[in-house]
């Protein structure tokens, strides 16, 4: 897989070739006090162009990631002096649906996905070999120029209900700022507080890769698939680390992540943990989760959710657990929590960063 850095290169050679035109690099949008950078803009047939690149591991997106990219690259056209037309390319597959709920809110947002793309290079073996392994190009999906075309005047969004966009793009915002407030340890029940919501978190973030995840009722969710922790307030032991087992989905266009997950660690149900320490975890709690991870039941895979991470003892053990039985804990620490909400990439991503890496270090 070509980095997002080629990809973007390819991508600006790709549409001055096809277009005939000059393809600009990184151009600088001032956005109140601060300067920030489009990846490409160009002039077509008189129009200006401003193009925000979104480069995925996935071969498939979710809405909510595809409508911070719309609303990103629609931000730079609103601030460009220019009356410029956003345009995002995404290096994935875009259902119709997608597109047509994004048109609803991004009415003058040109959205350009991998079928878009091959449909223009006529699958020409010089621009992104990469991408042809999931086409599957029909007559109903277009070419750029095709899109550019049939692209109308710049229409305003101004006045038009944007509550659903709003509500979508809002909630990671808001559940960064909850994890932010919440205190840690077990003061005021804290650490129930830090359960649920890193349930709602893996409700916003993964629900479309879980199988059997209700995707409308969080609380049934949490009937079916959640094992509260027991804190025995005499001695402070907290009991049931097996906090939330649920079944990973097994349709073709899973995220790399959890491709990898089910088909080459052979594990169909990822289980979750929740631990609102005040420090970070030790090597102790990483032995009592590897202790409940199951190869032969499909379970060796687990993601922790702490506060502040793991320290090094707890890293040499999450190595060893994987030299030794082949389970695999992934921690995820509040910044890396923020990240997967803040960013307009796929969450995954980074869960496959961390993965990657923790298989690098094995040599080492």
């Amino acid at each position: 897989m070509i980095s997002e850095t080629q990809y973007e290169q390819e991508l600006r050679l790709f549409l001055s070739q096809t277009l005939s035109i000059k393809v600009n690099a990184q151009t600088p949008i001032k956005i109140k006090d601060h300067c920030w950078y489009a990846d490409l803009d160009f002039f077509y047939e008189n129009i200006h162009y401003l193009v925000e690149i979104k480069y995925y591991r996935s071969p498939l997106i979710q809405l909510d990631v595809l409508y911070r990219g719309a609303e990103q690259a629609t931000k730079y056209a609103q601030y460009s002096q220019k009356n410029s037309v956003p345009i995002l390319i995404v290096n994935c597959h875009v259902e119709l649906s997608q597109r047509e709920e994004l048109e609803k809110y991004f009415p003058s947002l040109i959205l350009i996905d991998r079928n878009n793309i091959l449909k223009t290079g006529y699958f020409n073996t010089a621009y992104f070999p990469e991408l042809k392994d999931y086409a599957y190009i029909s007559n109903e999906d277009k070419s750029i120029i095709d899109l550019l075309a049939a692209k109308k005047e710049i229409k305003s969004i101004i006045g038009k209900d944007n509550s659903l966009l709003e509500k979508i793009i809002n909630e990671s915002g808001k559940l960064a700022q909850e994890l932010r407030n919440l205190e840690t340890g077990r003061k005021n029940n804290a650490w129930k507080s830090y359960e649920e919501l890193c349930v709602r978190i893996i409700h916003h973030l993964f629900r479309d890769h879980l199988r059997k995840w209700n995707k409308d009722s969080i609380q049934e969710n949490l009937h079916k698939f959640y094992q509260r922790s027991i804190i025995n307030e005499e001695t402070e032991e907290t009991f049931q680390y097996r906090d939330l087992v649920v079944p990973i989905n097994d349709y073709d266009k899973l995220p790399v992540f959890w491709k990898f997950i089910r088909e080459t660690l052979n594990c169909y149900y990822i289980t979750f943990e929740f631990k609102n320490y005040t420090n970070k975890i030790k090597q102790e709690q990483i032995h009592l989760t590897e202790k409940y991870l199951l190869k032969t039941a499909f379970r060796s895979v687990a993601i922790i959710f702490t506060r502040k991470g793991v320290d090094d003892n707890g890293k040499f053990a999450i190595n060893g657990a994987i030299r030794e039985s082949g389970k695999v804990i992934i921690v995820l620490s509040d910044n890396d929590v923020y990240e997967m909400l803040n960013n307009s990439s796929d969450a995954t991503d980074l869960l496959f960063g961390k993965i990657d890496n923790l298989f690098l270090d094995l040599s080492k």
